[in-house]
């Protein structure tokens, strides 16, 4: 460990390194743990944070957080009860991604981005680059939906949707935080899907990711099954964590 961030391994390095040691770096790769409350997922807070709540911060506030638009991500009052519904409803019969489950609350995060997430902002301009085709953040608008990110969740996309959703709501819970209120920075929701394909290499994502970390001040580390974690067998997620 290196106290001093600028001296750290970047992260090729320390990719290569995880590898040696047996760690996975696909973030497609499934899981299919039962969301079991205390035993399955739990979310633990890193860093720091301001607490928040539906009356401590005013309209103006979150007005000029949504100026910095690297930096918003949905609450997770509308991960939890807007979008999980949204994915279980498409996912549920024939669509245009080709993706239907006979059982809804198997589906994970890649098939959230794949079926909801992408498409929702495939026709939208993107504030940042003024293209067509946009990140699902900011196809969001409402007070209660989006914000400036107090958090940054750290996970896989074969985590299932609704377990993120469940484990989110059970940290504002514990932590006294509002889920209006609470905006977590999420890569698949708050990356531009519709861009990120073509800046794969490992020194590009790592630039997208380490600055958001050190502004945001928190990471919120999801562990599945609590047991055994199959986060600690990502290279990217011990990177998000390392950094």
């Amino acid at each position: 460990w290196r106290p001093t961030p600028s001296t750290r391994p970047g992260f090729t390095e320390l990719r290569s390194v995880l590898e040696d040691l047996g760690a996975t770096p696909s973030e497609e790769e499934g899981h299919t743990a039962a969301p079991k409350r205390n035993e399955s997922q739990s979310v633990t807070g890193k860093g720091r944070g301001k607490r928040r709540s539906s009356g401590d911060d005013g309209l103006a506030e979150w007005q000029a957080g949504l100026n910095d638009r690297a930096l918003l991500g949905p609450s997770v009052h509308h991960v939890a009860n807007v979008l999980v519904p949204a994915v279980f409803k498409v996912v549920s019969a024939d669509n245009d991604s080709g993706i239907v489950l006979d059982r809804p609350i198997d589906a994970t995060i890649a098939h959230a981005v794949r079926t909801v997430a992408k498409p929702a902002g495939a026709n939208t301009e993107c504030p940042r680059d003024g293209l067509i085709g946009c990140a699902y953040v900011d196809t969001l608008s409402d007070r209660n939906d989006v914000g400036r990110a107090i958090a940054l969740l750290s996970y896989t996309w074969g985590y299932k949707v609704e377990s993120v959703g469940s484990a989110l709501l059970r940290w504002t819970e514990q932590s006294g935080q509002e889920p209006t209120r609470a905006y977590i920075w999420i890569c698949s929701l708050c990356l531009n899907q519709h861009r990120i394909e073509k800046v794969l290499c490992p020194e590009a994502l790592a630039a997208e990711f380490g600055p958001r970390v050190r502004s945001i001040g928190r990471i919120l580390p999801m562990l599945e099954p609590w047991r055994d974690p199959v986060y600690l067998t990502r290279a990217w997620c011990l990177f998000e964590l390392y950094t």
